[in-house]
């Protein structure tokens, strides 16, 4: 996967994490569950839920979420 690929990759899941957590907070749990399963089986990706706070969130293969300096995600 090249960079710019990843980086798409990588935005895409912060903004379904952002829009998980929304519904998190408006009590809208079935969108929520959907999104978790979205995340979890097109990205690879492992949602960790925090009481009060936002969701934490890593990929299962292990690579890095953090996007090269002077990535500026629009």
């Amino acid at each position: 996967m090249g960079d710019a690929e990843r980086i798409a990759k990588i935005l895409a899941v912060r903004d379904l994490v952002k829009e998980r957590d929304t519904a998190r907070k408006e009590g809208n749990f079935i969108k929520s569950d959907r999104l978790r399963e979205t995340l979890s089986g097109n990205y690879g990706v492992e949602v960790v839920d925090q009481v009060n706070g936002p969701s934490g969130w890593k990929f299962k293969d292990g690579t890095s979420k953090k996007l090269p300096a002077g990535t500026i995600p629009s």
